[in-house]
């Protein structure tokens, strides 16, 4: 056997130099292999891709249905820019006299070309832009260019024909006059139409211009007459000037040379693209000399063009205000929220608007996170319809305001399958019940059912289910909505504490509330006994979504916003082609008790701002959001967004916005009846919780000298501590799990005593009488009762 040769230092050395340079080389060589693959991989998929698009001639896509048009229109906006030039061959020159019509190539005194026209306000220039994407967007092989009337001199125009329209259209004679197109329809049968495409293109420029934006906001806003002198007026002493003055200013704000427009525009704010300012230093790319050119073809309405337009918007109204895109971006509802906005603040580049969560008031407003916005709302003509509760969580001493609604109201429902309750052993219950809808004579939950109503409907769906598989209502261990029925306006607070007789502490467990063991005897009987329910701690609230949407549970809890949601966007998405959405879920309120109004009030989130922004600056941006949620903006998206969906075939989510915005809305412009878009039965949901949305919110304990006790925090222990239980044993302790919630909600989160206690309290609750005895008489004899014998004890 030959001996083995010693390692020396020399060896060891050659093999540290030379064993690097192998190693490098093999990972070279790794390196190029993962390339290589990656090439193969990318290229197929490249090819792939490259054969499932189709360039449809002019005779192919008008030969389609309307359904399969759109669908190809949405196929169109999905190519690569390269691909969409490729495509939209036959172009259709539009001719302006005006230069205004012009959008500016050029970035002038600014970064972009896109600031040049928000900031100058080339209002008539982008809602051409806008009005040519939408045409595009319909006729997905036109190109369209917009040109000046004396560059017709320069240009051969013999393979061109000219049309009439709202503008003069310059039309390729590639499109023919007319095409004859025979089509098969669904049913088998043959037809025969004509196309007159040249004319509905020009048709399509004259019905978009019958609503002249940029020409309505010009004649508003800055109307004719004599400019005078630009005053160079703050935001607040411009909002003081009559409606003649600030035209005149307006004016005067065009009269001034570029350099000067940009140095009055003193008042910047960063608004977030969450509420409609989108960055805009993405590149045009090689064929474009504007962000917004690329856009137009690429047909990216909502998200660029259309936010443009309305920066441009709210520029002409406030000549003295810029308004850009916010460095931070943050959704309000992630853990770190509040941390990051902190930071943000501190270091300047915090928005000026974001979402302020109600769960964290009072606490952020006192410790100065959100601006006191009082004097910018106060007067407002929507302020009076704001929903009173939420408004009221959001505000300190009851009359100085943090925020405003957003767009849409999210109050909490109850989701349930309608067409399980038309089936043989279902309906006759809701036939003699008389819950059959007047407009669609099938059966429905109206928002005055009771927990007994609710009791017997998800019994009712179990037991109607051969299979077994199914339940009335899924969801986490909890009290499956049994203190919210029992609750005026589903405020669960009011069944959990009450004043310590014995002044140890100010307040103290409720634990001889008959609600309490009521509804553990309810819900134990209802799981073990009729076994009408399913609860487990692995149904979340999305597994509980996903048991409802599955056919395994038939009612689940749900918020409005979701289910008009689902029906616009996700129409077919889960029952398949036969039914939509609408026909198959209806939407309805939390179940009441039957023994006073089941009142639901409206609920939405908020938007909070800026505390550390300059006076200007905050009316700034409260303006710049009352003009996104109610004003000019809003009209303008109204108009923008409907055509565009309307064209791809798809729903918008403007008719959401619309039917369940808490504000007062002109929706004339959206041109529909909203029964043709939604079930009555979600129309009616709206209208319901809006009645309830003037109601004032009941007075608040603290501001009667007395700390608040952390509600939500109470509601989660009663439901983990008490509700949670009944479902691991048939045979509960009921006394006993009570005992053993308060002794812990007492000890840990009721351990408090304010000052002159029995004073206080005794204001408060005389507050809260009155209060019922004007706003809900119906409720106030219980409540009366109530106080009497549970809660006063001086």
């Amino acid at each position: 056997m030959a001996k083995k040769k010693a390692y020396t230092t020399e060896q060891s050395y050659q093999e540290l130099v030379y064993g690097k340079y192998i190693f490098a080389l093999k990972i070279g060589a790794l390196i190029i292999g993962i390339v290589f693959a990656a090439y193969l991989i990318l290229n197929g998929l490249g090819r792939s891709l490259g054969e499932k698009k189709e360039f449809l001639t002019i005779e192919q896509f008008l030969q389609k249905d309307e359904k399969a048009r759109a669908q190809y229109r949405v196929d169109v906006r999905n190519f690569l820019i390269g691909d969409v030039l490729k495509y939209r061959t036959d172009t259709v020159f539009i001719v302006v006299n005006d230069s205004a019509y012009l959008f500016p190539d050029d970035k002038g005194v600014y970064k972009l070309p896109e600031e040049h026209a928000i900031y100058d306000c080339k209002l008539y220039a982008i809602e051409l832009m806008l009005k040519r994407s939408l045409v595009e967007l319909k006729y997905p092989f036109v190109f369209t260019m917009t040109i000046h009337k004396n560059s017709l001199k320069s240009m051969d125009l013999s393979n061109f024909r000219e049309i009439d329209s709202y503008f003069p259209l310059y039309i390729t004679k590639k499109i023919a006059d007319k095409y004859i197109i025979q089509q098969t329809l669904e049913n088998g049968e043959s037809i025969q139409r004509t196309v007159f495409l040249p004319d509905s293109i020009a048709g399509m420029f004259k019905e978009l211009y019958q609503e002249r934006f940029a020409q309505n906001l010009i004649e508003k806003y800055v109307g004719s007459g004599p400019a005078g002198a630009y005053k160079n007026l703050g935001i607040s002493e411009f909002a003081c000037l009559n409606d003649q003055e600030k035209m005149e200013q307006r004016r005067a704000f065009f009269v001034l040379t570029p350099d000067q427009r940009k140095t009055v525009r003193n008042v910047q704010i960063g608004v977030q693209s969450l509420y409609g300012v989108p960055a805009l230093d993405e590149p045009s790319g090689p064929f474009f000399s504007s962000l917004l050119a690329r856009k137009l073809h690429e047909g990216d309405i909502t998200q660029i063009l259309l936010p443009v337009f309305d920066m441009a918007t709210f520029s002409l109204m406030y000549p003295m205000v810029r308004i850009v895109n916010a460095p931070f971006q943050q959704d309000p509802s992630t853990d770190n929220f509040q941390s990051l906005l902190f930071i943000a603040l501190k270091s300047g580049i915090a928005p000026a608007q974001y979402g302020l969560m109600r769960k964290d008031c009072p606490k952020v407003l006192k410790n100065g996170m959100y601006a006191d916005i009082t004097e910018h709302i106060a007067n407002w003509d929507q302020f009076k319809y704001f929903p009173k509760f939420v408004m009221s969580e959001i505000s300190l001493n009851g009359d100085r305001y943090f925020g405003i609604p957003d767009r849409v109201i999210n109050t909490d429902a109850v989701q349930y399958r309608r067409d399980w309750l038309e089936e043989p052993g279902i309906i006759e219950w809701f036939q003699k019940k008389g819950w059959i809808h007047p407009k669609d004579k099938r059966p429905y939950i109206p928002f005055d059912w009771s927990y007994d109503d609710f009791r017997t409907i998800v019994s009712l769906i179990t037991k109607n289910d051969p299979t077994g598989k199914r339940k009335g209502m899924a969801d986490a261990p909890s009290d499956f909505m049994y203190l919210f029925a029992y609750s005026l306006f589903h405020l669960v607070p009011e069944q959990l504490f009450k004043p310590n007789p014995t002044q140890k502490t100010t307040w103290v467990f409720f634990d001889d509330n008959p609600v309490f063991r009521n509804g553990l005897e309810t819900i134990n009987t209802m799981f073990w006994k009729e076994k009408s329910i399913r609860a487990g701690v692995e149904i979340s609230y999305s597994a509980a979504q996903s048991d409802f949407l599955g056919g395994r549970s038939g009612i689940c809890n749900t918020t409005c916003r979701s289910v008009l949601w689902n029906s616009l966007m996700n129409k077919y998405a889960y029952f398949g082609k036969e039914k939509s959405y609408g026909e198959v879920v209806g939407l309805t309120s939390y179940p009441g008790c039957g023994r006073f109004p089941n009142l639901t009030p409206a609920d939405c989130n908020i938007i909070g701002f800026n505390s550390y922004l300059k006076p200007d600056q905050l009316q700034a941006a409260v303006e710049f959001m009352k003009d996104a949620y109610y004003g000019e903006s809003f009209n303008n998206d109204l108009f923008f967004k409907v055509r565009e969906n309307r064209t791809l075939g798809s729903e918008s989510t403007i008719y959401r916005d619309a039917l369940a915005s808490p504000y007062k809305l002109d929706t004339s412009k959206i041109r529909v009846n909203f029964y043709d878009i939604f079930p009555a039965n979600y129309i009616e949901f709206f209208d319901y919780i809006k009645e309830s949305q003037y109601i004032p919110a009941e007075p608040k304990i603290e501001n009667f000298g007395l700390y608040e006790p952390p509600k939500r925090e109470l509601q989660d222990e009663v439901f983990k501590r008490m509700f949670q239980k009944v479902f691991m044993d048939s045979v509960v302790d009921y006394d006993r799990i009570i005992k053993e919630t308060a002794s812990y909600c007492n000890t840990v989160i009721l351990n408090f005593k304010d000052d002159g206690m029995v004073e206080k309290l005794d204001a408060y609750y005389q507050a809260m009488l009155e209060y019922y005895k004007k706003h809900v008489p119906e409720y106030y004899p219980i409540y009366k009762e109530r106080f009497e014998k549970h809660l006063k004890f001086w």
